[in-house]
């Protein structure tokens, strides 16, 4: 898992890709298990929807501002 997800992050940054911190740990959190069921991360998918119901809304302002890994929260990778 963590060799796929390093992948993911230097074929993202191999080919030039300018991506906002969090979407290019996103991605590579994505692409790290190969065993996703119809390509999805089920524990990630059952986290948000238990945050939807709780009235979470992503801040994309707060995320686009996130310049360090320090800066983010288990949510930010969901």
């Amino acid at each position: 898992a963590d060799l796929r997800h390093e992948v993911a992050h230097a074929l993202m940054h191999g080919a030039g890709c300018r991506i906002p911190l969090w979407l290019d740990e996103g991605l590579a959190e994505y692409f790290e298990s190969c065993e996703l069921p119809a390509g999805r991360h089920a524990g990630h998918v059952q986290k948000l929807a238990a945050a939807r119901q709780e009235g979470w809304k992503p801040s994309l302002q707060r995320l686009e501002s996130i310049i360090d890994l320090w800066q983010m929260k288990p949510a930010d990778y969901r």
